[in-house]
């Protein structure tokens, strides 16, 4: 009884902790932008820093559509935050209760104590003891778009002599590696479009100890176009006749699927689309992707298109404020 009665204690006291360093009640920080007028985006090049910054505007209509989600207005906020800051956050609905220090979590985590603060958090807002609480650390170091935007033509000019949307290759730098070319992925994938050295050798990149082409712009862009091309369109237009659209490939619905794809392996994909099944909206459609998990497509394969369209929101404002 004495050891229950000192257990309910220690949950009572990481409560007051959630409540003292969070609040009781969810922060309303994802707010869409309902007065924001998405039309006034244009094609357009920027001067900024002695450099030309170019920007591909994505459809008005349908880019809103897909941006206000829960989702990508989530990481929005997690792209404004440094890697110093943690987003509390319910998975299932992206609703957002604070920002803490993430040396806080840190050293929760250290003790062993993350998830009694994260169940106390439960009770201080009287969600099931189940709910899937998250602390997620700020990304605006990784998304820097003053050292990416100066590229933008160039790739554009590659996916183009390619018959490919350019709008492909605005959103694949925005999230692939915005800051670091030179970074090695945990899986082994280097440049701006991170390939795979078996993908960069396929398309005639050389990948050596003293020679990765992959750190060649202009040779990486075509490597990454022609994937898209050969690879990621074929599966792509296959998924969509399996799921009963029509394929359109300037539909903004259609490149988040070939990002998907290019990210994930069109493996995964066609298992998430054949979890999905049919449908008739192509953009509800699309954003079952971001609540689906079969096989391999998990948590990162879920993210990345809303992580893409939050990048290009950021970028877009960089831009024009």
């Amino acid at each position: 009884m004495q050891h229950t009665t000192m257990k309910n204690r220690g949950i009572q006291v990481w409560a007051l902790v959630a409540l003292l360093f969070a609040g009781a009640a969810p922060l309303d920080i994802a707010k869409p932008s309902s007065q924001l007028d998405w039309s006034v985006y244009q094609d357009s090049t920027f001067e900024k820093w002695g450099s030309r910054f170019a920007f591909l505007a994505l459809d008005p209509a349908s880019s809103k559509q897909l941006c206000q989600q829960a989702g990508p207005m989530f990481w929005r906020q997690v792209l404004d935050l440094s890697k110093d800051s943690s987003v509390i956050v319910h998975v299932q609905t992206r609703q957002t209760f604070g920002v803490l220090p993430a040396k806080f979590i840190d050293s929760l985590e250290h003790i062993g104590k993350l998830d009694s603060f994260a169940k106390a958090f439960r009770m201080a807002l009287g969600f099931d003891s189940l709910a899937p609480i998250k602390f997620v650390r700020g990304k605006s170091q990784f998304f820097q778009y003053h050292k990416i935007g100066p590229l933008m033509n160039e790739a554009f000019a590659v996916f183009r002599q390619q018959g490919l949307d350019p709008r492909i290759a605005e959103m694949l730098l925005l999230i692939e590696s915005p800051n670091n070319p030179g970074g090695v992925s945990s899986s082994g994938a280097v440049g701006h479009f991170q390939l795979m050295p078996f993908v960069a050798k396929k398309y005639g990149l050389s990948v050596s100890p003293g020679h990765d082409e992959r750190l060649d712009f202009s040779r990486s862009a075509y490597a990454a176009a022609r994937l898209i091309k050969e690879y990621a369109e074929p599966n792509a237009d296959a998924i969509c006749v399996a799921a009963g659209l029509e394929v359109d490939r300037q539909a903004l619905w259609y490149q988040m699927l070939i990002l998907h794809i290019y990210n994930a392996g069109a493996a995964s994909v066609k298992e998430a689309a054949a979890v999905i099944g049919s449908a008739s909206d192509p953009y509800e459609w699309i954003q079952q992707f971001w609540k689906t998990k079969a096989g391999r497509f998990g948590n990162q394969s879920q993210n990345y298109s809303q992580v893409a369209l939050a990048s290009y929101c950021k970028y877009r404002d960089f831009l024009y404020h």
